[in-house]
């Protein structure tokens, strides 16, 4: 790979195709990490990794398709069949990506950053292939631990750490529209089937995680909504 260092300023002099193809020889964790050696990979790696996002909501849904349609028509027959834990697993997982989408989406459409996680991508795909492969699942508890503890930290970090730095270009993501359709899951509620086997404390850890971010996006509406108030009086 040919760099032209000067100073502090990094060229890479290498077609988008081929780093595209580098990409795919990398995990989305290795690809995250080259947005920091220029401007150009940062382009190339944010739109790879927004397009790895896309392509994850495209295969959980696919995949839960699947699932579905092996699944016997009764319900009583439904819960006992082989295929019902990956169903499971894939509602669950399905919450996390909800949970990513309503962090990330907004700032992503306005152009302020990509999805930027790239660890939380391949833990993605690596359950997806698990629940593809795999005859029997551990439990869904133990299969969504790593996903749910990373993909919080990973939210977590981007509220807390990310958006403040966002604020002088905030008034932009304001006035801009943002789809609803934007927020909304990938696998919508009326595709569950009743009576998960997932667990009360389970659906009660996502409740309160869903409430902790929607709390945290008010809290930020407030905050821009008086940034915008003082930009009028500027203007």
């Amino acid at each position: 790979m040919e760099k032209n260092m000067n100073e502090n300023n990094i060229q890479v002099n290498l077609p988008v195709e081929m780093i595209l193809k580098i990409f795919g020889y990398l995990s989305y964790d290795e690809v995250s990490k080259t947005r920091l050696i220029c401007k150009q990979m940062n382009e190339v790696a944010s739109d790879y990794l927004n397009a790895g996002f896309k392509t994850a909501q495209d295969q959980l849904t696919k995949t839960f398709r699947e699932i579905k349609d092996g699944l016997p028509r009764r319900e009583s027959e439904r819960r006992k069949h082989p295929l019902y834990p990956k169903h499971d697993a894939l509602v669950g997982l399905d919450t996390r990506i909800s949970l990513l989408r309503m962090t990330y989406n907004k700032y992503i459409a306005a152009g302020l950053c990509c999805f930027i996680p790239g660890k939380v991508l391949d833990e993605i795909f690596f359950l997806l292939k698990k629940v593809k492969i795999l005859p029997k699942l551990p439990s869904t508890s133990l299969l969504l631990q790593e996903v749910r503890d990373i993909s919080s930290m990973a939210m977590e970090h981007f509220d807390e750490a990310i958006v403040p730095s966002f604020q002088p270009d905030l008034v932009t993501v304001i006035e801009r529209s943002i789809p609803v359709s934007d927020f909304e899951p990938q696998i919508t509620v009326q595709q569950f089937e009743p009576q998960s086997t997932i667990t009360m404390k389970q659906m009660q850890r996502d409740l309160r995680n869903l409430k902790q971010t929607v709390q945290r996006k008010n809290n930020q509406v407030r905050k821009l909504s008086l940034i915008v108030k003082r930009h009028k009086k500027l203007l």
